[in-house]
């Protein structure tokens, strides 16, 4: 059994078509189309025999079958570098978008704080309020571990500092003899 077809079209291949491609003698069907192919089309075989179409949308791609010449500026080491220069492009732009997007936003409710009074006061009441709920859960959760590792319970009162939200809580203390 050998390769009668091989389609690798829009596969985002690059660099040059392996010389050992040239070794699938049964082939009748070759599609390299749409990738980054590049240097020279290999000889020998079969692989002159099929139409450009086999071939397009490869830009850095010369030789037999195609019109385009091969010449010193279809290197490997120049689609390399415009590969690798096109990456660094975009990791550059999306970088400093991140960047302008973050220092933009930081900006703007710096902005409102330094000169709207009211948000200030309501961005810092939410703050102090969040925090306080925060550090009464963790109050409660630190005390319910105490009283659950065998210790004597007491019954307290927890609220928060603004006295609006109390709860009703067993707490553990040591056992007597502890």
């Amino acid at each position: 059994m050998s390769l009668e077809a091989l389609d690798l079209s829009w596969n985002d291949l690059s660099g040059p078509i392996p010389t050992s491609i040239t070794n699938l003698t049964n082939l009748s069907l070759l599609d390299l189309s749409y990738n980054y192919l590049s240097e020279r089309i290999p000889t020998g075989n079969q692989l002159e025999s099929f139409s450009q179409d086999s071939y397009i949308g490869n830009a850095n791609l010369c030789g037999p079958p195609l019109d385009r010449k091969c010449s010193h500026h279809n290197s490997k080491h120049q689609h390399q570098h415009q590969i690798e220069s096109g990456k660094h492009q975009i990791e550059s732009g999306t970088y400093l978008c991140a960047v302008l997007g973050f220092a933009f936003g930081v900006s703007i409710v710096s902005a409102i704080l330094l000169f709207s009074a009211t948000a200030r006061k309501a961005y810092f009441q939410f703050t102090d309020s969040k925090l306080e709920e925060f550090r009464t859960a963790v109050e409660i959760k630190v005390n319910w571990v105490k009283g659950r590792r065998g210790q004597s319970m007491e019954t307290r009162r927890v609220c928060s500092q603004n006295s609006i939200t109390c709860y009703e809580l067993e707490f553990g203390s040591p056992a007597p003899g502890q």
